[in-house]
Parts: C-alpha cells; sequence; structure tokens
C-alpha cells in the first residue's frame, strides 16, 4: 500500500483533559489534543483530519466497555460540547468531521447549528466532507491471497485504501491519501508479487466487499489495531452508508457451498490421482473434512492455499477440531498436499503460492504427528462424523462424552438435574423490550419480527414456539447488554445471525443432507434412537434465503454471542455448544438426557 504519514492514535485519555468545558481559548490552544488535530489539518488537503477525527470517536465509544480497562473519560456527545465552547480552527475542523461521521441526527443538527457561527477558513476537503463520496472502487488481489485491498476513489483528490485480513474476515488496516485511486493504484502495482491482479468493483459490490469485514472486526474481541485502524472505521461506514446495496460480498460461510462436489472435483484431478476416490474412503473424508474445516479461516474459500492457511489448517484446526483415530489423522499430511496440488490444477491458487503451502505442510508435518501422539485438546470436535469405535462401557470415552454435554449444558450440575419426565417447553411470548429507548426498541422489533417470520415459515409450530423464544431471549439481553449493536446491524442480517446460532444449538437447522444418524445413535444409544428418532434440520441455505441474506453470519453470530459473554465451541461437527439450557429447547434437552443415560453408567 502506499506509505502514509504517521499520526498517532488519540489515546482515550487524550480527551479526558477536554472533557469539562472551557473557554480559555489561549490555554486550550496548548492541549496535545488541540495541538495534534492542527498538525492533522496541516496535511496535504486535510486528508489526515479525517483519520485523527475518526480516532477520536472511537476513543469516545461507550458501547464496548468489554474491551476496555475502564470506560471512556467523556462520551462524544461530552467531547461535542468542549469543542462548541472553545471557539478555533481545530475545533471548527473537528466539528465538521465529527457531524459527517455521526447518525445520531439530534447530534448532528446541534453540531451544524454551532458550526453555522464559525468563521474560521477551512480546507475544501474538510468543508465540503457531507457531500464526500465514492466515485470508483477496485479490488487489488494480492497472488497469495491472504491479504485484499479495495481502493476507493473520492469525489476530491483523495482516495481510501482498505486492507481487509482474508484469513480473519476482517479490516486489518485503511486510511486516506491525498492521491487518485488511479495513482494509489500504480503504486501499489510497483511492489506487488507475481500474478497480483486489479478488478473493478461496481459501487454496490464495494459496499458488501467491506460492511462484512468491518461489522466483524467491530465485535471482535481484540481485534487488531494500527495507527489508522479502527481510527479510520468512522469514515469507512460514512462511505458506505451512500454506496448502493445488493452487491456480492466476500464469501463467508460453508452452507453457501456443495462441499459434496467440491471433494469429487478434487478428487477427479490428476493430482489427486494417488487417493482413494471411493465416496466415503478415508482420503475422501479427509479431502471433504478440510474443505469444510476452511469455514473457519476468514472468508470460506475451500480451495485457495497460501503457507499462512495451510499453517492454520495443519498445526490448529485438525488437531484441536478433528477427534479421530491415529491411522486417520497420520494419512491427513499426504492428502493435504494433494489437495494443495489439486487446487492449483482447478485454477484456484498459483503455482509458487502452493509450492509454498507444500513447503510449509512439509515443514509442519514432524509437529503435527507429535501433536496428535497425545490425548485430544478437547472431547469433541469432529468435521462431520466421528472416526472412533467407542464402547459406552469405556470409562475414558464416557467422560469425554459427558464432558460435552456439560459443554453443551453448561456445567455437570445441569446435565444431571435433566429429567426425561419432567422437561418444560421454552414459553413462546412477546418481545419484552418496551422500556428501551425508542431507536433501540425500534431495531429489536425489526430484528424480532424477521427471525419470528422465517422460523414461521420453516417449522412446525411446537417447534417454532420454543425457536422464537429463544431467539428472543437474546435479543432482550442484547438491548441490556450491547444496545447499539442492533442499531448498528441491517435487522435482516442480526436476526439470521441469532437464527443460527440458536437453531445450530438445538439442531434444528443444518447441512441439507440431513441428520447424521450413526452419530446420533452413538450419542443416545440405539434403543433409544429407535424409540425418539432425530428429526432431520432445515438446511441453513433455507433459512437464510427466507430471510433474504447472504455473507457473514455464522461469525457474526459468534461475535454477538461474546458481546453477551457466551464462548459458543463445536463439538461433534453438528453440537454447537453455547452452556445455557435457557436457551436449549425441550427436545434438545431431552437428547442431551438420553445421551447422560447413555455414557453416565460406565464412570459409576
Amino acid at each position: 500500500m502506499p506509505s502514509k504519514r504517521r499520526h498517532s492514535p488519540p489515546r482515550r485519555d487524550a480527551t479526558r483533559r477536554l472533557s469539562t468545558p472551557r473557554h480559555d481559548v489561549p490555554h486550550a490552544q496548548d492541549e496535545p489534543l488541540i495541538a495534534d488535530l492542527r498538525e492533522a489539518m496541516r496535511t496535504p488537503g486535510g486528508v489526515a483530519l479525517l483519520g485523527f477525527v475518526g480516532g477520536v470517536v472511537e476513543a469516545t465509544r461507550q458501547d464496548r466497555p468489554s474491551l476496555l480497562q475502564e470506560a471512556p473519560p467523556v462520551d462524544l456527545p461530552g467531547l461535542v460540547e468542549s469543542f462548541v465552547d472553545i471557539d478555533i480552527a481545530e475545533t471548527t475542523a473537528a466539528l465538521h468531521v465529527i457531524a459527517a461521521y455521526v447518525e445520531d441526527e439530534l447530534l448532528r443538527t446541534r453540531i451544524r447549528r454551532v458550526l453555522a457561527g464559525r468563521r474560521q477558513p477551512m480546507p475544501e476537503l474538510v468543508v465540503g466532507i457531507a457531500d464526500l463520496h465514492v466515485t470508483r472502487a477496485w479490488r487489488f488481489i494480492f497472488a497469495r491471497g491472504d491479504i485484499d485491498h479495495i481502493v476507493l476513489d473520492l469525489s476530491v483528490t483523495a482516495s481510501v485504501l482498505v486492507q481487509i485480513d482474508c484469513n480473519a474476515g476482517i479490516v486489518s488496516d485503511a486510511f486516506a491519501v491525498p492521491i487518485s485511486g488511479e495513482e494509489a493504484l500504480a503504486r501499489m502495482r510497483e511492489n506487488a508479487p507475481e500474478g497480483s491482479e486489479i478488478v473493478g468493483l461496481s459501487l454496490a459490490d464495494a459496499r458488501a466487499r467491506l460492511e462484512d469485514p468491518i461489522d466483524l472486526g467491530d465485535i471482535m474481541l481484540h481485534a487488531p489495531e494500527t495507527d489508522t485502524w479502527p481510527a479510520s472505521r468512522p469514515l469507512l461506514r460514512m462511505l458506505c452508508r451512500d454506496l448502493p446495496e445488493g452487491g456480492t460480498g466476500y464469501p463467508m460461510d460453508a452452507a453457501d457451498a456443495d462441499l459434496g462436489a467440491l471433494t469429487r472435483a478434487v478428487l477427479a484431478t490428476h493430482a489427486a490421482g494417488q487417493l482413494d476416490d471411493t465416496p466415503g474412503s478415508q482420503d475422501a473424508d479427509i479431502v471433504h473434512t478440510i474443505l469444510w474445516l476452511t469455514g473457519f479461516l476468514g472468508f470460506f474459500e475451500p480451495l485457495r492455499w497460501s503457507a499462512e492457511r495451510a499453517e492454520a489448517m495443519l498445526l490448529d484446526l485438525v488437531p484441536r477440531k478433528v477427534l479421530a483415530d491415529a491411522a486417520y489423522l497420520r494419512r491427513v499430511p499426504e492428502v493435504f498436499r494433494a489437495l494443495v496440488r489439486a487446487s492449483v490444477e482447478l485454477g484456484h491458487t498459483s503455482g509458487w503460492v502452493a509450492d509454498e503451502a507444500l513447503e510449509a505442510i512439509e515443514e509442519m508435518t514432524p509437529e503435527f504427528l507429535e501433536d496428535i501422539s497425545g490425548p485430544p485438546r478437547q472431547p469433541g470436535d469432529g468435521a462431520h462424523r466421528l472416526a472412533l469405535e467407542v464402547l459406552a462401557t469405556n470409562p475414558e470415552a464416557a467422560a469425554r462424552r459427558l464432558a460435552v454435554l456439560e459443554e453443551i449444558m453448561g456445567s455437570a450440575t445441569a446435565v444431571a438435574a435433566l429429567d426425561l419426565d419432567a422437561l418444560e417447553a421454552l414459553v413462546d411470548r412477546p418481545l419484552d423490550v418496551d422500556d428501551a429507548p425508542s431507536p433501540v426498541r425500534d431495531a429489536a422489533v425489526a430484528v424480532d419480527a424477521f427471525a419470528a417470520s422465517a422460523i414461521h415459515a420453516l417449522f412446525p409450530e411446537d417447534v417454532a414456539g420454543e425457536y422464537r423464544a429463544a431467539v428472543r431471549t437474546l435479543v432482550e439481553r442484547l438491548v441490556a447488554v450491547d444496545p447499539d449493536t442492533l442499531r448498528r446491524g441491517k435487522p435482516a442480517n442480526t436476526a439470521a445471525a441469532l437464527c443460527w446460532a440458536v437453531g445450530r444449538a438445538n439442531d434444528l437447522i443444518g447441512e441439507s443432507s440431513g441428520a447424521d444418524s450413526l452419530q446420533y445413535a452413538m450419542e443416545v444409544g440405539p434403543e433409544a434412537a429407535r424409540r425418539h428418532p432425530e428429526p432431520d434440520p432445515v438446511p441453513v441455505k433455507e433459512l437464510f434465503a427466507d430471510l433474504g441474506v447472504s455473507g457473514n453470519v455464522t461469525t457474526r453470530a459468534g461475535g454477538l454471542l461474546e458481546r453477551l459473554g457466551y464462548t459458543p465451541t463445536w463439538v461433534d461437527g453438528s453440537w454447537y455448544a453455547l452452556g445455557d439450557p435457557t436457551l436449549l429447547t425441550s427436545e434438545k434437552r431431552r437428547r442431551v438426557a438420553l445421551a447422560r443415560n447413555r455414557w453416565a453408567p460406565a464412570l459409576e
């Protein structure tokens, strides 16, 4: 990316000394925050001011207390009042930018009323920031694929460069520069590695490719920060608001792909000629599992491989998420190498990038083999099926299975307390957000309406009632804990994320191939499985289609749940554990109780 002039982002305590209104203008000129604003105004065109004031806005956010050791010393309205009482060029410039960034109409009106009485000369960019918009957009695709860049050409001689971390699915940096988008691309091309390319983006596609990574990074705990990010997040949000909707974003979910077809395509290549391509074979299952696991690597790109992605797969995802016997796991590196070569043959990975990935696999294989030689890191997390042959009388296996149930219910006490003869259904009741402020209440009602409509359309009423109740519980908790999250996100997207989380946690949604009856019989026992057959889940695609959404859903769901204090984990592939029985339907709790009854006797 073109070089950027470094301006230290404003610290939260930098706003502390201006948190009380003051009229002592000569003294205010010496304040560190005012001095930093002055320096930013002196950059070409005042472009640096866009990011610096964005950093001030971010530093005053009150909606992320879980990420801070202490609350910000002053909120944004309080800081605005400080700027209002200090009538100098620096605060006037800051007020212009803040007015453009904020979505609070009352605060914006207050600022503009003040600006109407200010007389200091301002850079053209600052005065016209309310009309600033994107005119063209490009995507600069780096050959390895780990990093993507979106370049936005602005209506003035300036552009915004956005760096996307494709392996995390978030914006990792962004900043404005006082040159056109074409000039920025020319400079980037000078140092780009072989195989990189530039493609034009429609403005709708640019919005779609920015909003999901922005939103995901905003709810991610301990998201990475730079000198210019998240300081540039308010600028990006402002620009995105004026872009057309309906574009195509990054692929975010494994539910959007036919993994069976991808597996067959890989096995049909010359590169995979030494693998057993028989349906259901161990090699075919390993290919399918690795492709599925790529859903945990940021954007869902199952046939794109780099050294970084290969390392994450071999040293993290496979050992942590696949519980299988030793022979199965020892076969993984060889199958993985064939899969990477096949990705080149299928046109998804450049040859030299694949060579780097293959070299990384070769180097990491000894560590991987050593890692899998010990006990599993955690009980469960098979990709699509368990590759273990265990008996319910085996104490070690029983302890692992019961630990899974404890993750699902939240504690051993909750598991033990389940009574098959007294399982009460979750009570379907209206959404209770009447005490919330009007904007938050409206956002919550909109989310609930989307969720309730989709659930009603796809599920029988006895199931739909409990499903709605669990989703409404999460909506009400978000209103209490983090209301701004509901206001910022699109209601349909938030509804999809919450429906996905509750649906997965209760086995109500899943892959279109239906339930894994073999795994179910293993969990609850053959006799119980015959008496209480497991219903087929609704395909995830049908849920998303009914809600009219696509893109980042599963990862956004995890972020929302983390904001509520949950630590969602996958256990045994289809068991999504939240650790909260108040979100589990009576059918789900029945399944847990049956599994407990199957495995607990082995420990007596």
